[in-house]
């Protein structure tokens, strides 16, 4: 089914599905989630571009490729662009004056197709993130520079956010980039020379936030806690790190294991420094001994002929030793491409498992025979079709996921018999090169031997040799204790950072508190159920003075409760860590509560805002006594356009 961007920016704003990341879209490299979507262009003009199989309506200024990026309005009949069946030609580029609202999106990438021709992502985050605070973060939170942000109007990059802070100041930050330029009016006065002047701690009183903050906290709304009772580990561990700004940890931890990983690397070679000289120090003392032992004995006749024995010795060692070089290096290119295509397997393991995962999550909402979010019945044909093609789907990516897993298994193992195949020749090779440097000092000793009263010279030049690996040793062994501390202190914070350390201590610090305002919170909704969420932040329910119950026994509207009271537990302990937070946007909550609970939930939501000074803003497509709130819009439908209506 092909829907427009319009209906799917109406679908956002009426369930949030899309800025969630549940929407999926085609790209270049794959389908990809769409992290946006928003009106980009409006009461703009169209030009409509044709290709032989395609067609797509845009702005002006829309970018498509040809060779490289370019406006639509530089596009030429007869140009070829890009599309999903690799260059066709344009065959027509009509106009449209009709001024008419324009949508784009933004997705995990760099392009998607619309209609089938590649078009530019659009970058309506970054360009936010870029503006307030002149830091664009990529994928994984890493930090991007701010060229990689498409010019679509000019070359400057111009972006510009009219707001109005906690203080109540109405605040217009302008940032270019090339040339670059900033300028920022509070309550219509330029203040940019004074911002220049002000430290972080300063910029961010004035914005409300700090960045850190408000990327983890600004698209915080209550659809995180629609199901919060029935959501896994890893998805409410995602929804602690967001709320609490600590996903940081997991950086640092990373990073921890990563150097941790690498002392262990220079511990091994350090180590093996170390015994390698023992042994070549014990073979010099055997040297010695051998000479002591013969000195005044042997003839020239004698030494002559070891020497052409040991000789024959030292070239076959020579040449094993080189073929074991050989055949080392010859393994290299081959262990490093198995990896990549190990890597390239492993990725596409986790992607497939994600997407069978998201498959029977569909399959199972329609199995239960009502959509989550309208509550429209899954039972018809049409729906009942949709079901069983999701489930040859979900069969057929199943049994595509254990084909891959055996082979991605068999690859492991070919590279690990690889790895082991390298290890044992080398060790070989150090096992003739320790030989080769014994039969090298008893040749030296020979030669030195065959000369007069030679013997104590040798044993004094074997000495010496001895003497500098014994201080070369010595130095290996203190740098050895250096990456041992370093080791123990990098466990140490590796063990701090981890699940069981300071994350362990930080939940143990909120879910206490939490617990607390829970309890008051269902005693105030007039819950008939206890709750009480543990360390996994997993909901224990207890129907009052009497034993457990499991979640899926709640109904809806209980469910709904609960959930509303945990959502306001956490934001409880977030406003006392953040008292500048002063919106809370809470989507359908009221769906499938009878009016009697709504009249007791906006009871506890109106004591919730004016305790802390927090303005609630309730959506809701069922009619219900608005008096009770201080203002409200109402949009109705009147002669096929929206109508509002404001009333204080």
């Amino acid at each position: 089914m092909k829907i427009t961007l319009k209906d799917l920016y109406d679908f956002n704003i009426e369930t949030g599905l899309v800025d969630n990341g549940f929407i999926d879209v085609e790209t270049k490299n794959g389908i990809k989630k769409i992290q946006a979507i928003d009106i980009t262009a409006k009461n703009s003009k169209k030009l409509k571009i044709k290709t032989q199989n395609f067609e797509i309506l845009v702005s002006p200024e829309h970018l498509l490729y040809r060779n490289d990026w370019i406006s639509s309005n530089n596009l030429l009949i007869g140009d070829h662009i890009d599309t999903i069946n690799n260059y066709e030609k344009i065959i027509s580029i009509e106009k449209d004056d009709i001024l008419e609202d324009l949508y784009d999106i933004q997705v995990d990438g760099n392009e998607f197709y619309a209609n089938g021709i590649r078009s530019h992502n659009s970058s309506l985050l970054e360009s936010i993130d870029f503006t307030l605070f002149n830091i664009v973060r990529g994928k994984n939170t890493k930090r991007v520079p701010n060229y990689i942000l498409p010019n679509r109007r000019n070359k400057n990059l111009e972006t510009e956010v009219d707001f109005t802070n906690w203080k109540g100041d109405r605040v217009i930050i302008n940032r270019k980039l090339n040339p670059k330029n900033f300028t920022i009016k509070i309550n219509d006065i330029d203040r940019t020379s004074d911002y220049d002047l002000m430290d972080q701690k300063q910029k961010d009183d004035i914005l409300g936030i700090e960045y850190n903050t408000y990327k983890s906290l600004i698209s915080l709304n209550l659809a995180d806690f629609a199901n919060f009772i029935n959501l896994d580990t890893e998805t409410k561990k995602r929804l602690l790190n967001k709320m609490f700004n600590i996903e940081e940890i997991d950086g640092y931890l990373s990073l921890s294991k990563e150097l941790l990983k690498n002392l262990f690397k220079r511990k091994e070679k350090t180590e093996n420094h170390i015994l390698t000289n023992i042994n070549t120090i014990d073979t010099y003392k055997s040297n010695i001994d051998v000479i002591l032992e013969k000195s005044g004995t042997i003839s020239k006749s004698e030494i002559k002929e070891k020497v052409l024995s040991y000789k024959s010795t030292y070239i076959l060692l020579e040449n094993e030793i080189k073929e074991l070089n050989n055949s080392i290096h010859s393994l290299n290119p081959s262990i490093e491409s198995m990896k990549e295509v190990y890597v390239g397997k492993k990725n596409k393991i986790a992607q497939d498992d994600f997407n069978i995962t998201e498959l029977g999550k569909k399959i199972n909402i329609f199995k239960d025979g009502n959509c989550p979010f309208c509550g429209t019945l899954l039972t018809d044909d049409v729906h009942m079709n949709e079901l069983e093609t999701l489930m040859e789907e979900y069969e057929e990516s199943s049994k595509d996921m254990l084909e891959l897993k055996r082979g991605f298994n068999k690859l492991k193992e070919e590279i690990n018999s690889k790895i082991t195949e390298k290890r044992r020749l080398n060790e070989e090779k150090e096992g003739k090169r320790t030989e080769l440097e014994s039969i090298k000092n008893e040749l030296k000793s020979l030669k030195e031997s065959y000369q007069n009263n030679i013997e104590s010279v040798s044993i004094e030049e074997i000495n010496k040799n001895i003497k500098s690996l014994q201080i070369e040793n010595e130095k290996h062994q203190k740098t050895l204790e250096k990456i041992e501390n370093k080791i123990e202190k990098y466990q140490k914070l590796v063990d701090v950072l981890s699940e069981k350390g300071i994350r362990k201590g930080i939940i143990n610090n909120i879910v206490d508190p939490i617990n607390e305002h829970l309890a008051k919170y269902l005693v105030a909704l007039e819950s008939k159920y206890n709750v009480k969420l543990n360390n996994e932040f997993d909901a224990e329910i207890k129907e009052r003075f009497m034993e457990d119950i499991h979640v899926e026994s709640l109904s809806t509207g209980e469910a709904r409760k609960v959930n509303v009271a945990i959502a306001l537990s956490y934001m409880e302990i977030m406003l006392s860590m953040n008292n500048k937070t002063n919106i809370l946007f809470m989507d359908e909550v009221f769906a499938s509560v009878d009016s009697d609970n709504i009249d007791l939930m906006l009871k506890v939501l109106r004591t919730f805002a004016e305790k802390n000074n927090i303005s609630v803003i309730i959506v809701n497509h069922s009619k219900f006594d608005v008096e009770k709130f201080d203002r409200y819009i109402q949009v109705e439908l009147y002669l096929g356009f929206s109508q509002i209506k404001e009333k204080i």
